[in-house]
C-alpha cells in the first residue's frame, strides 16, 4: 500500500481540484475502505454523476496495478439517463493498460487470462447503433478460418427491420480476420429487440489496429444487452491509428484483431430490444483489419446491459496516439459493467487534454474496487477533466 498512497493522493488532488469537494455516501464500508473513485484492497465508493438511478463499479480482485496516465487531448465520458449498473470488474490475473495520445474514452471486463489492448493513433468515434428485434448469428464450430478482406471501396452492411438474433460464435479452433484495403462501410443496422454480445471462452488474443481515423461509440436507445466478455486466457488488443469504434467478448482460446489503417466506418445500428453476440468458444484467432475509411458505429435506444468481461489473467491496455472520441452514451436502463477478478496490472496512458468523466444526473454508485495489490495511478500532462470523487 506504501507504493499505492502517492498515486492515490495524486488522484485525489487532481479530482478535488477539477471537480471541487466530491461527496460520497458512508454505506460503502468494506475491509481497507479506500473511497477513491477505484476500490483497492478493500471497498471504495467512486460516484459519477447519473440521470437515473445507476450502479457503476470497478471491481478488481486480485492482484491489480491501476494506473492512467494522460498526455494528450481525449473526452472519455460515459453519459446515462436511466437506471443502470455500471461495474468495471476482473477476475484473475489481469493486465489493464488505457494509452492513449489524444482524445478518447474506454472500459471493459476481463474474466480470465486476458490481454485487453487498445491502441489508438488518430481521432475515431465508434458507435453501435440498433433499432428493431432481430436474431442473426454466425457460428463456426471446429477449426475454422474466417477472413475477411477487402482491398477497394466496399460497403458492407447488414440492414434488418424485424426480430432477428445476431450472434457471431466460434466453437472450437478458429481464425476470424478481416483485411480491408481501401474506403468501405461495414454497418448492421437493425429494428427491433435484439441482444448484442462478443464472447469468447477460453485463451483469446484480442487486438484492434487502427491507421485512420474513427469513432468508438456505444450509444444506446432501447432495452438491450450488450457484453464483452472474456473467459480464460485471453489477449484482447485495440491498436489505432485513425478514427473507429469497437468491442467484443472473448470465451477460451482466442485471437481477436481488428486492424485498421484508414478512415473506415463499421456501424451496428440498432433501435430497440436486441441481443448481438459475437461469442468465441475454443481457440479462436479473431481479427479486423482495415487500410481504408470505415465507420464502425453501435447505436442503441432502450434499456441494455453494457459489460466488457474478462475472466482470468488479463492484460487489457489502451493505446492512443491521436484524438478520439469514446463514449457510451445511454438513454434507458441499462447494466454497464468493467469487471476484472484476480491479479490485474490496469493502467491509462494520455498524451494531452482530455476530460475523463463518467457522468450521471441521478442515485448512482460507482464503484471502483481492488481486492489484492493494486497500483491505482491518475497521470496527465495536458489539460483534463477526471470525475473521481475520493474520501479516506
Amino acid at each position: 500500500m506504501g507504493s499505492i498512497t502517492p498515486l492515490i493522493t495524486i488522484a485525489c488532488l487532481v479530482g478535488l481540484t477539477s471537480f471541487g469537494a466530491a461527496k460520497l455516501s458512508d454505506n460503502e464500508v468494506a475491509e481497507g475502505v479506500i473511497k477513491h473513485t477505484h476500490y483497492h484492497t478493500g471497498d471504495v465508493e467512486h460516484a459519477h454523476k447519473h440521470d437515473g438511478e445507476a450502479h457503476h463499479e470497478h471491481h478488481h480482485k486480485g492482484s491489480a496495478e491501476h494506473a492512467h496516465h494522460h498526455g494528450g487531448e481525449f473526452g472519455h465520458g460515459h453519459h446515462h439517463g436511466g437506471e443502470f449498473g455500471h461495474g468495471h470488474q476482473h477476475h484473475g490475473s489481469a493486465d489493464h493498460k488505457h494509452h492513449h495520445g489524444g482524445e478518447f474514452g474506454h472500459g471493459h471486463k476481463h474474466h480470465g487470462s486476458a490481454e485487453h489492448k487498445h491502441h489508438h493513433g488518430g481521432e475515431f468515434g465508434h458507435g453501435h447503433h440498433h433499432g428493431g428485434k432481430f436474431g442473426h448469428g454466425h457460428q463456426h464450430h471446429g477449426s475454422a478460418d474466417h477472413k475477411h478482406q477487402h482491398h477497394g471501396s466496399a460497403a458492407h452492411k447488414h440492414h434488418h427491420g424485424g426480430e432477428f438474433g445476431h450472434g457471431h460464435e466460434h466453437h472450437g479452433s478458429a481464425e476470424h480476420k478481416h483485411h480491408h484495403g481501401g474506403d468501405f462501410g461495414h454497418g448492421h443496422q437493425h429494428g427491433g429487440e435484439f441482444g448484442h454480445g462478443h464472447q469468447h471462452h477460453g485463451s483469446a488474443d484480442h487486438k484492434h489496429h487502427h491507421g485512420g481515423e474513427f469513432g468508438h461509440g456505444h450509444h444506446h436507445g432501447g432495452k438491450f444487452g450488450h457484453g464483452h466478455e472474456h473467459h480464460g486466457s485471453a489477449a484482447h488488443k485495440h491498436h489505432h491509428g485513425g478514427e473507429f469504434g469497437h468491442g467484443h467478448e472473448h470465451h477460451g482460446s482466442a485471437a481477436h484483431k481488428h486492424h485498421h489503417g484508414g478512415e473506415f466506418g463499421h456501424g451496428h445500428h440498432h433501435g430497440g430490444k436486441f441481443g448481438h453476440g459475437h461469442q468465441h468458444h475454443g481457440s479462436a484467432d479473431h481479427k479486423h483489419q482495415h487500410h481504408g475509411s470505415a465507420a464502425h458505429k453501435h447505436s442503441h435506444g432502450g434499456e441494455f446491459g453494457h459489460g466488457h468481461e474478462h475472466h482470468g489473467s488479463a492484460e487489457h491496455a489502451h493505446h492512443h496516439g491521436g484524438e478520439f472520441g469514446h463514449g457510451h452514451h445511454h438513454g434507458g436502463k441499462f447494466g454497464h459493467g468493467h469487471q476484472h477478478h484476480g491479479s490485474a496490472d490496469h493502467k491509462h496512458h494520455h498524451g494531452g487534454k482530455f476530460g475523463h468523466g463518467h457522468k450521471h444526473g441521478g442515485s448512482a454508485e460507482h464503484a471502483h474496487q481492488h481486492h489484492g495489490k493494486a497500483a491505482h495511478g491518475h497521470h496527465h500532462a495536458g489539460h483534463s477533466k477526471h470525475h473521481h470523487k475520493h474520501t479516506v
